[in-house]
């Protein structure tokens, strides 16, 4: 192979680089899986474990050695193991598979990862495509499908396991932080017919199409801008999503807050539409928070009126909806009011559409010191969740043509919201440490040998010599090193 680099960079004629490119990877995929079998064949030789017993308390009997193929990052491997059987229940396993984490799935936990993380960006038919063309994995749809809708679950269960101020990415910062902002918000998904029985649409039949996904956000401000405007961490962006009831979705976003670190700031903003549920839940999960009602969505409520009333783009128009503006960002309620209030139209649309309007003003005055809120340096906006209703739903959960059975979208959406929200890496990290191929009990027949001590939380690879002589290799901060060698050690 490097003979067939050299001639070509050597050659007279152009080089071509991609043909080096393909042939040295291909090569080293090769090498990789040799390496990786001849890894795998020593650690099953010399792990073993006491199989587990089933649900009634049977003991499963060694039944030989059977083959297991793995879909792996570099190809397709063969793993020779130890298999148990249960000859009264009739089922059988392999203790090594649960210490590998490739118990009930063929896939290794580096392919898992990559294949939840291309189902949660694009649908499975893509997410197919890309793995094939940019990794050279060939993995059909239907399996980025199952492994995605496997994997959801588990990463919302990792979430909620976390404890109040338990936030990995926050660590001593949360204590520098004066504000946290919750946001909500419920954008509709298009579903399958079977799952909005019974749920009144707005279409002609009556039938609903979609589903609402209750969508939540959290995240700190960190500092006003020169122009005194307030500036998010994008690091501490999370987000919470689900199709369950409000009530659920309110114990589940407080939590989230606490998990960032709620009890500690100083100060606690909700930011959202009018939407009834919304306040609700603040008021029940965060009394103390500061109320602000999103600026634009209320400016809306009288834009929407001068539509109707107005002719479009005309003077009368400008000159109203500008003196409105003016007054809606100095927190003067009472003049919006008592503006809409002087409305006359012969439409009975634009009397209605005016009337509401001026409820929902008079409703919602106490969230709308926006003079107030800026003077503070506070957001008055809920962009963030609006950005992630196309960002986190939207992208993924309403392509053209698709329609989602609600488990399928939650699964989906928690998906997202650990890639988006700067939980998957933690995931798959605190996955790796349950399922560590280091923590084996080794065959007790074997002869001790001495071993060097090993960091686990900083090692990456373990690679075994034909005598038994070992290399760990580890990386700290972007340094790749040899942790330690030696000889390996049966315990």
């Amino acid at each position: 192979m490097i003979d067939l680099a050299v001639s070509a960079m050597t050659s007279d004629d152009h080089p071509d680089l991609d043909a080096i490119e393909t042939a040295l990877r291909a090569s080293m995929l090769e090498i990789g899986t040799t390496t990786l079998e001849s890894l795998l064949d020593i650690i099953a030789r010399k792990h073993t474990a006491e199989p587990a017993t089933c649900a009634l308390g049977h003991r499963p009997q060694h039944a030989g050695c059977r083959p297991k193929t793995i879909m792996t990052i570099l190809c397709r491997v063969v793993l020779h193991r130890d298999w148990y059987h249960d000859p009264v229940c009739g089922c059988g396993h392999a203790p090594i598979d649960r210490l590998l984490g490739i118990d009930g799935t063929k896939f290794s936990p580096g392919l898992r990862n990559m294949t939840a993380y291309v189902g949660a960006v694009d649908c499975f038919r893509e997410g197919s495509k890309h793995l094939r063309h940019l990794a050279g994995i060939p993995v059909p749809a239907k399996s980025i499908e199952r492994v995605s809708q496997r994997v959801g679950p588990r990463i919302e269960a990792y979430r909620r396991a976390h404890t109040p101020d338990s936030d990995v990415r926050s660590g001593s910062a949360i204590a520098g932080i004066e504000t946290m902002y919750v946001m909500m918000d419920a954008p509709g998904i298009p579903v399958l017919r079977s799952q909005t029985h019974g749920r009144k649409g707005k279409g002609a039949d009556g039938q609903a199409k979609t589903r609402d996904m209750k969508l939540g956000c959290v995240f700190r401000q960190i500092r006003l801008d020169a122009e005194g405007y307030p500036v998010r961490d994008d690091a501490t962006t999370t987000y919470v999503g689900t199709c369950e009831p409000a009530a659920s979705f309110g114990v589940r976003l407080e939590h989230e807050a606490r998990v960032c670190g709620l009890t500690h700031v100083r100060r606690v903003c909700v930011i959202g539409d009018g939407a009834a549920w919304i306040w609700n839940l603040a008021d029940e999960h965060f009394p103390t928070a500061t109320r602000i009602i999103d600026l634009y969505h209320a400016r809306e409520h009288y834009l929407d009126v001068a539509k109707l009333v107005f002719t479009a783009e005309s003077r009368a128009h400008t000159e109203w909806t500008s003196a409105r503006k003016r007054e809606l960002d100095a927190g003067n309620v009472t003049a919006v009011v008592n503006a809409l209030g002087r409305l006359t139209s012969r439409s009975k649309k634009a009397r209605k559409a005016r009337d509401t309007a001026m409820q929902y003003f008079w409703k919602n005055a106490d969230r709308m010191r926006y003079a107030e809120y800026r003077a503070n340096g506070l957001f008055v906006g809920s962009g963030v969740v609006e950005a992630g209703c196309k960002s986190v739903v939207g992208k993924r959960l309403k392509q053209s043509g698709v329609h989602w059975t609600v488990r399928a979208a939650e699964n989906i959406l928690s998906l997202r919201c650990g890639m988006l929200g700067q939980w998957w890496d933690d995931f798959w990290e605190d996955a790796k440490r349950r399922d560590s191929i280091y923590k084996f009990v080794a065959h007790p027949t074997a002869t001790p040998r001495y071993v060097f001590s090993v960091r686990v939380d900083i090692l990456q690879h373990l690679v075994f010599s034909k005598n038994g002589e070992y290399y760990a290799f580890g990386s700290f901060r972007g340094v790749h090193f040899i942790l330690s060698r030696g000889l390996w050690r049966d315990n």
